[in-house]
């Protein structure tokens, strides 16, 4: 084999990888955003990097893993659901208490960092449940979309849904 032949299937194989992994970052944004659409909900993805930005030092916290620790933070609120239902109920006190309105966009951040979500408080608690099962027994973070300091946190592990409306910064 030549090797301009060879350094073009060296390409081809390197794209395919990258278009992969792309997939497969990308891959609860899509089933999530197939219901949001049926739905008729406005929202838009983002890429990994916006997830980080998003986030800021809000999970710069004590932490253990891919969880926060809550105990440290002051003004945390943690409670414990039993049920989706009582999930999604919860979400939606938090995100009342936290977001200033329905309009506000929020950023939903499935840990590790893949593909997120941007959409409004209020599309977020309509839909809460389908949004929440895409964790797939995973952390979920929800904060303000465009900077802010209150940030909400759920684990499947544990059942609980933990939130701040003014998540303190941490140094180490």
């Amino acid at each position: 084999m030549d090797e301009d032949k060879r350094s073009k299937l060296i390409e081809k194989r390197r794209l395919a990888q990258v278009r992969r992994e792309r997939q497969e970052r990308s891959a609860r944004f899509r089933s999530v955003g197939r219901l949001l659409c049926e739905s008729g909900v406005r929202f838009s993805k983002l890429v990994p990097e916006r997830c980080r930005e998003a986030l800021g030092s809000l999970a710069s916290g004590p932490g253990q893993d891919e969880r926060l620790l809550w105990a440290p933070i002051p003004n945390g609120i943690c409670e414990r659901w039993g049920s989706k239902a009582e999930r999604d109920d919860l979400l939606r006190r938090a995100l009342a208490r936290c977001a200033a309105k329905a309009e506000t966009k929020v950023a939903v951040v499935w840990h590790p960092f893949e593909a997120g979500l941007r959409l409004s408080a209020g599309d977020l608690a309509l839909h809460a449940g389908p949004i929440l099962d895409a964790g797939d027994g995973g952390t979920i973070w929800i904060v303000a979309a465009d900077g802010g300091s209150w940030l909400i946190e759920t684990a499947y592990w544990d059942r609980e849904l933990c939130w701040t409306p003014n998540m303190p910064l941490f140094t180490s």
